[in-house]
């Protein structure tokens, strides 16, 4: 149960509100899952977050992408599953993805 999800989620499905997705694949023996979310997306909080990462771009850049306010610890920019299992279920909620078509279904 998440508290916090009905009200994040409006923030997605409003009118006028453009989500981008990627669905991308890394071998984990060669980029553990901490690492990809650490150095690859970034911390949570995107003041935290280390130069290169995908948050520290959103959150160095986030005029020129056209947002409206600077990016913070709920409004970061990028999402990331926490892990596999967690992103088959992300996925199945959000995009409506039949699990038994999934490799980690």
């Amino acid at each position: 149960l998440n508290g916090f999800y009905a009200r994040m989620r409006e923030k997605f499905v409003a009118p006028g509100v453009a989500v981008e997705w990627f669905v991308i694949s890394f071998e984990e023996d060669k980029m553990p899952w901490k690492k990809f979310r650490s150095e690859v997306i970034g911390s949570t909080n995107p003041m935290d977050a280390v130069d290169g990462s995908l948050r520290a771009k959103v959150r160095d850049e986030w005029q020129a992408l056209g947002l409206k306010e600077e990016t913070n610890y709920q409004d970061n920019g990028v999402h990331a599953s926490a892990g596999p299992l967690e992103a088959l279920r992300e996925r199945m909620i959000w995009l409506g993805e039949d699990p038994q078509a999934d490799p980690f279904g």
